[in-house]
C-alpha cells in the first residue's frame, strides 16, 4: 500500500499537524546533519568526468527524471554520456522509461555507479537524484522546483515536504522551474543565491492524432496527478479521470476495473509513459501518451553545465 503525501505539507504557513509533528522534524533534523557532516568528510572527489546532479530539497516529483533525459539528448549529440539512477525497487517505472530513453548506469551504490562511468571514460555523468548523497562532489546541481507548488510550507520532514534546509539552495548552481512564471519564486531563490541561473520547462504532448476525436478515461499514479491531466484536458476530451499515488502498483483487478468502466462509456484508456511501464496486462487496450519536456532557453542551460 502507497500514502498519498499529506495535504498540509503544501500550505502555506503552519497547521496544526505540522506543529504537531515538530519534535519529529527536530530529530530528523539532527540525524540528517549528523549523516551529512560523516558522509562530507570522506566524500570523493572524481576527476576525468563531469557529474551533473538533477535534484531537489522537496521530497516528491519536481520533473527530475525528463529534465535528465532531456539533458541527456543535449549533451549526448557531442559527448560521451551516462545517466545514474540508484536501484530502487520502487522506482522501476523511473529506471525502466531510463533504460529506454538514455544510456543508463543502475547500481545499488551511486559511488559504483560514478566509476563504471569512468571505466566507460563518459565526458559526463548525469544523476537522476542524489543530491543528498554526499559520499561524493557533484560539479554541477541543479534544484527542480514545481511552480505551483514551490516549497510547500518551507518545513522539514514530516512537518513539510523538504528534504533538508531551503538554504541549501545557495549550493546550487542552476533551477529548473516547472510551470508558469512565477517571479515571487525567483525573488525567493535569489535571496538564497543571488549567482543562481534560473530556467522554466513545460511538458508538451505527442501521438494524440488518433485521440483527437474520442472521448478519454485518464489515469495515472505519478507525484502530480493534475498536471498530467490538465495538460490533456487542454487538447483532448477527458470525460474521466482517476489518481494514484506515485510509483503506484497496479493490480490487476484495478485495471481490469479501469478497462471496463471505458468499455462501457465508450471511452479510450490513456496513461504516462511511467505508469505504462508498471503495467503487464491490458497494454493492447491502454494508451501511452508520449510527454516531452520543452526547456526555455535550453541551450543557454546546456551551455551553463558544459562551460561551468
Amino acid at each position: 500500500m502507497k500514502l498519498s503525501k499529506p495535504k498540509f505539507w503544501d500550505r502555506k504557513g503552519f497547521s496544526i499537524f505540522s506543529i504537531l509533528l515538530i519534535p519529529l522534524t527536530i530529530l530528523y533534523y539532527l540525524l540528517f546533519i549528523i549523516n551529512k557532516y560523516l558522509k562530507e568528510k570522506f566524500s570523493i572527489k572524481f576527476r576525468d568526468i563531469k557529474i551533473i546532479c538533477i535534484g531537489n530539497i522537496y521530497l516528491g516529483g519536481t520533473g527530475k527524471t525528463p529534465l535528465t533525459i532531456e539533458i541527456f539528448k543535449e549533451l549526448s549529440t557531442k559527448y560521451k554520456v551516462s545517466v545514474l539512477k540508484k536501484f530502487n525497487k520502487k522506482h522501476l517505472d523511473e529506471i525502466n522509461l531510463l533504460k529506454k530513453t538514455t544510456n543508463l548506469i543502475c547500481t545499488n551504490k551511486r559511488v559504483q555507479g560514478v566509476e563504471k562511468s569512468l571505466d566507460n571514460k563518459d565526458n559526463f555523468l548525469i544523476l537522476d537524484d542524489g543530491y543528498q548523497d554526499y559520499s561524493f562532489k557533484k560539479d554541477f546541481s541543479i534544484v527542480c522546483i514545481n511552480s505551483d507548488l514551490e516549497f510547500g510550507n518551507k518545513m522539514l520532514l514530516p512537518s513539510g515536504p523538504l528534504r533538508e534546509s531551503i538554504d541549501e539552495i545557495k549550493n546550487f548552481k542552476a533551477a529548473v522551474i516547472n510551470g508558469e512564471k512565477n517571479l515571487n519564486l525567483e525573488k525567493f531563490l535569489l535571496m538564497y543565491n543571488e549567482n543562481l541561473k534560473i530556467f522554466y520547462s513545460n511538458y508538451k504532448l505527442s501521438n494524440l492524432e488518433k485521440l483527437s476525436n474520442k472521448d478519454i478515461l485518464a489515469f495515472s499514479g505519478i507525484a502530480n496527478n493534475y498536471k498530467f491531466f490538465d495538460l490533456l484536458k487542454s487538447k483532448l476530451n477527458v470525460k474521466k479521470t482517476i489518481s494514484f499515488p506515485d510509483h503506484y502498483n497496479y493490480s490487476e483487478d484495478e485495471l481490469t476495473r479501469i478497462v471496463e468502466t471505458s468499455k462501457k462509456q465508450n471511452m479510450t484508456v490513456v496513461t504516462t509513459a511511467k505508469d505504462f511501464c508498471r503495467i503487464d496486462r491490458f497494454k493492447d487496450q491502454i494508451t501511452c501518451i508520449d510527454t516531452e519536456l520543452y526547456i526555455e532557453n535550453k541551450h543557454d542551460l546546456i551551455n551553463c553545465i558544459i562551460n561551468d
